[in-house]
């Protein structure tokens, strides 16, 4: 049985956010790979899985395409990395994800 089910895709950068790290939360943390052969996911897992159901590079033009752009570059705002590269720096923990994508969660409008 599959641990995801079809619900409604978050439709604001903030939602993105949050829906991604209550995933890593409940899934757990990792690098170099989307997923972990344990279902632990990394930062960019999380957004992609939770806008469209999987890790594959959303389709241009559509609704999460665009929504995980804006994500992408609020976390290099905050990071002045790429989402990737923030996640799988050799130091970086799992509270220094969450903590970004909380931090971007809590914005509004």
């Amino acid at each position: 049985m599959r641990w995801w089910r079809k619900v409604s895709p978050p439709t604001t950068m903030p939602e993105l956010a949050k829906a991604a790290a209550a995933l890593i939360r409940k899934r757990g943390w990792t690098q170099n790979k989307f997923q972990g052969a344990d279902g632990s996911v990394c930062m960019l897992g999380a957004i992609r899985i939770t806008c469209q159901g999987n890790t594959d590079l959303p389709k241009e033009g559509t609704p999460c395409a665009a929504i995980i752009q804006d994500l992408s570059n609020a976390i290099y705002n905050k990071t002045k990395c790429g989402v990737t590269e923030y996640n799988d720096y050799h130091a970086r923990t799992e509270a220094e994800v969450l903590g970004v994508l909380e931090l971007i969660g809590a914005q509004t409008g």
